[in-house]
């Protein structure tokens, strides 16, 4: 529910005539202006203060450079009325803004694939930066809770090799391919440099993941 707190006039001069002043809208429009985001909230501006403006003037608002609006934040706030200043104050009030974005659609325990929903979410509860889950298949770097938004943290891409996985060893002598039976010995994704173990000789070798199972080793074009 929006909690709103307006700013009354309280000059002695104007005290009985003068109109609330509600700052919550401009406030308002002013995140969003900075934000590009129009779901936002303004739960409360808890403040009152006087000033000698004798209608409802011009409310002008300004906030630090690169402010984040994760919660309570400070406002710079300036009443102008027919080109004259007549009030100016620094302004707490509590912002909520709201995103569409990823979360799981389960629990999900580390190492297993990600079933993600959409979910509309306050951006103080997203740790985080948010990942892209259709650049490729995700799986959970440690327990996500259900309704908790998938970030770097707590995703990772599921490697196209695994530790212990079978592969084929390849190198290539100008024309000629050898080949030979390996395993993985780390995760890996393609194109990584990764570690395997040659099964017919007994010993360890590094080399590029290719492909799902092929590991490409030394050799001469």
């Amino acid at each position: 529910m929006l909690a709103i707190f307006t700013i009354f006039a309280m000059a002695s001069a104007v005290a009985s005539t003068a109109e609330p002043i509600d700052i919550s809208v401009a406030v308002r429009a002013h995140v969003v202006a900075d934000t590009g985001n129009d779901d936002v909230e303004i739960d409360e501006i808890g403040f009152q203060a006087a000033h000698s403006c004798a209608g409802i003037p011009d409310i002008r608002v300004e906030s630090m450079p690169g402010e984040t609006y994760r919660g309570q934040t400070q406002f710079k706030v300036r009443l102008v009325e027919n080109g004259v200043l007549c009030g100016r104050f620094s302004v707490p009030a509590r912002v909520t803004i709201w995103q569409q974005v990823p979360v799981a659609a389960t629990e999900t325990r580390t190492g297993e694939a990600i079933r993600s929903e959409m979910a509309r979410v306050a951006t103080q509860d997203i740790q985080g930066v948010l990942i892209d889950l259709d650049s490729g298949e995700w799986i959970a770097a440690r327990t996500i809770r259900a309704g908790q938004p998938i970030t770097a943290r707590y995703a990772k891409l599921k490697p196209a090799a695994s530790t212990g996985d079978p592969v084929a060893i390849v190198a290539h002598y100008g024309a000629l391919i050898v080949k030979a039976e390996g395993r993985m010995l780390t995760n890996g994704h393609l194109g990584e440099r990764v570690r395997v173990a040659n099964l017919a000789t007994d010993t360890v070798v590094q080399g590029k993941l290719i492909a799902p199972g092929v590991v490409q080793t030394g050799g001469r074009r």
